[in-house]
């Protein structure tokens, strides 16, 4: 049961990110920027892991924990672009939506990529650190 339920946990929170980012392009009418797509199209990866999830848990896990890395490192990378703590490289960018500008930055900390990295985070923390404390404890003492 606790395996399911951090399944749905996961699930609620990449459709959740998985539709703020559809209202963004589609209501909103902004432009994502490349970063922007590789971190839809990781989310969009596991929501359907997620779904795949509450029935084959063991399956999913080993096919998600790519995908939530891949996450975290790009949303990491793209918020830093964002915060001005990493240079802009002319490769990923395209000039019609710069990765560096966001479309808002509440406090001038909470921009678009900086949502995604807590979504990823948040998706990984509810995945994989259970399982990380009862892989521990299952050892056997020597």
């Amino acid at each position: 049961m606790k395996e399911r339920l951090r399944w749905c946990a996961a699930l609620c929170v990449a459709l959740a990110a998985t539709t703020v980012s559809l209202y963004w392009s589609v209501v909103n009418r902004w432009v994502p920027c490349n970063l922007c797509w590789v971190e839809r199209a990781c989310m969009f990866a596991l929501a359907l892991l997620c779904v795949m999830g509450l029935f084959r848990p063991r399956a999913a896990q080993r096919l998600a924990a790519p995908w939530a890395a891949v996450g975290v490192a790009v949303s990491t990378y793209h918020t830093l672009l964002q915060w001005r703590a990493a240079p802009t490289p002319p490769l990923i960018c395209s000039p019609g939506a710069p990765c560096g500008t966001p479309e808002f930055a509440y406090l001038h900390v909470v921009t678009p990529a900086f949502c995604a990295w807590v979504a990823f985070c948040s998706i990984a923390a509810v995945l994989f650190v259970p399982s990380a404390f009862r892989a521990r404890t299952a050892r056997p003492e020597c």
